[in-house]
């Protein structure tokens, strides 16, 4: 039997574009009207692509773990331990103060409105657990690096990891209402970070 016709849409154009409005308006704010808008598709074409709001959120956060995961490269396999992580937080300060993607990240806003909360999507603590691992084995790959390197002892590489992960979760949350402002906690959090390497 012949299936039904292919959408005339761009799947991954659209789910890219859903992503920015949750990040851009976090779980509660977006509705389905601005998802219909958003996406530039009918409610029906909508529904039978993607799902309903919780199915599309799952997805569209999956989708922004994986850009997160890639971002994370430069930790997992770079070569300059300490130097890696204060790059990675200039990046991050860069990113967060060129405006060209919505402030703050998804993950910290979703757990900052729906942590915790009975009604809130079943991918919802899943989807923020996974960023928080990706980020401590990513700067533990690091920091493991700067203490073979002798930029730190061992005992210090896992109180030092939760302190760049309290770090980027504090500058990221702060960064949702205030771009700026989050731009430059982690700036300082580079220059804390940089200390690590003269001490």
């Amino acid at each position: 039997m012949p299936r039904g016709r292919p959408p005339s849409f761009d799947r991954d154009e659209v789910l890219t574009r859903l992503l920015f409005l949750f990040w851009e308006k976090g779980y509660d704010g977006t509705s389905q009207s601005d998802m219909v808008e958003r996406a530039g598709i009918s409610s029906s074409s909508l529904y039978n692509a993607f799902g309903n709001k919780p199915d599309i959120f799952a997805t569209v956060a999956k989708r922004y773990n994986q850009m997160m995961w890639a971002g994370l490269a430069p930790l997992r396999e770079g070569a300059a331990g300490i130097r890696d992580v204060v790059a990675f937080f200039q990046g991050a300060a860069d990113q967060t103060r060129a405006a060209q993607t919505p402030p703050g990240c998804l993950m910290v806003r979703t757990m900052t409105e729906l942590g915790g909360r009975p009604q809130a999507p079943p991918a919802a603590d899943r989807c923020t657990s996974t960023y928080q691992t990706q980020i401590v084995d990513a700067v533990r790959q690091a920091l493991t690096r700067a203490s073979d390197a002798r930029e730190i002892t061992p005992e210090e590489i896992e109180p030092k990891t939760q302190i760049v992960l309290t770090l980027m979760l504090g500058a990221m949350a702060v960064a949702v209402s205030n771009r700026e402002a989050g731009a430059a906690m982690l700036e300082n959090a580079r220059a804390l970070v940089e200390d690590w390497h003269n001490a």
